[in-house]
């Protein structure tokens, strides 16, 4: 999510190309600002596509670097069997006609979506790679031990949030302002990855008998994704207002959605019974 959010903003906001209905090549149907090049929709669908056949099915995921602690399985950097990719051909396509009749965008960026959505989802799987490899442990043998805090956890969160707070500033202070809308978007996607590295990584957590991510319980689960939908739904409610303010409003909505977020995760990962 976090390469999807970033890599579709860097061709919105520096190659700008007016949209269909912009310049009278299409009918409006529906109203938007941002630049056409390229579909971030399209995207979405070959991203999502690939991510949920590989997810769902984990039969050709490759075994670990051989001496690798880990003893994880990796996800293949592509999805290898032909219904996968029918699923993303098919989820590419509807995605690029629904933009087109909308009017909203030209199939030169629907084109262009498909193929940044490849870049993305090797991107991604990457970096996955690399956190299974380093930062998780999957080896069934080893006895999970149960979340805790620590003094080196709470410097992973109150760093993580300094340095969002620090990154909000640089996109969306002039002159770059590059993503006025990281505001919400920020707020949703780091808390998690803030919460990974401080809580779930034997690396960063200084607990070294923390072995990797144990498996919640759906009672955790569910409190926990309720939690984290109210308060971005707070912030999505809240985002015209915030983006019209100062950068100093934006940036205390932004530290308030974290901390609500990252509060929200500890509570149904640390503080509720399973």
């Amino acid at each position: 999510m976090l390469c999807m959010a970033f890599m579709t903003q860097l061709p919105k906001r520096f190659c700008w190309r007016a949209r269909p209905f912009a310049v009278g090549r299409a009918i409006k149907v529906k109203g938007l600002e941002t630049s056409s090049f390229p579909s971030r929709a399209v995207v979405g669908a070959v991203v999502y596509a690939a991510w949920l056949t590989t997810a769902l099915d984990q039969s050709d995921w490759d075994h670990g670097i051989r001496g690798n602690a880990s003893g994880c399985r990796l996800p293949p950097w592509l999805p290898r069997s032909l219904l996968a990719w029918g699923w993303i051909v098919g989820a590419t396509f509807l995605a690029s006609a629904a933009r087109v009749l909308l009017g909203v965008h030209y199939a030169s960026d629907c084109v262009a979506g498909a193929i940044l959505g490849i870049f993305i989802h090797l991107a991604g799987t990457g970096l996955t790679r690399w956190h299974f490899s380093s930062c998780h442990c999957c080896d069934d043998h080893s006895p999970a031990v149960g979340d805790s805090w620590t003094t080196a956890s709470v410097a992973v969160v109150i760093l993580g949030c300094l340095l969002s707070g620090a990154l909000l500033l640089l996109l969306s202070a002039p002159p770059l302002e590059f993503w006025r809308k990281f505001t919400h978007a920020g707020s949703l996607l780091l808390p998690p990855l803030i919460f990974i590295l401080a809580f779930l990584c034997p690396t960063l957590s200084g607990n070294p008998r923390l072995y990797g991510m144990e498996k919640t319980s759906s009672t955790r689960a569910a409190i926990g994704v309720t939690l984290v939908a109210f308060f971005s739904g707070c912030g999505f409610a809240t985002q015209k207002k915030v983006i019209s303010t100062s950068l100093l409003r934006q940036l205390a909505a932004f530290l308030v959605l974290t901390s609500l977020e990252l509060l929200a995760l500890a509570a149904a990962r640390l503080w509720i019974p399973g």
